[in-house]
């Protein structure tokens, strides 16, 4: 999807889930969230464990405001 960098799917130690995405700008987050691949790529799988939703999905968004490229 244009404006994508990164992704991320992280469980913790208490057996919460994270997806972590990096975008180039907000606007091209919206437009994923927008489109059908989005839909599509969310759409829940017999593969998919069922406690990664076993509570609601929160949304949280974040400036980035130190970035280091190793």
């Amino acid at each position: 999807m244009e404006g994508f960098r990164e992704f991320h799917f992280l469980r913790g130690e208490g057996g919460d889930y994270i997806s972590h995405t990096i975008w180039e700008s907000k606007e091209a987050f919206e437009g994923w969230v927008g489109s059908e691949a989005f839909h599509k790529a969310h759409a829940r799988s017999s593969e998919t464990p069922p406690d990664i939703f076993s509570a609601p999905a929160k949304l949280g968004m974040y400036d980035v405001l130190l970035e280091k490229i190793i």
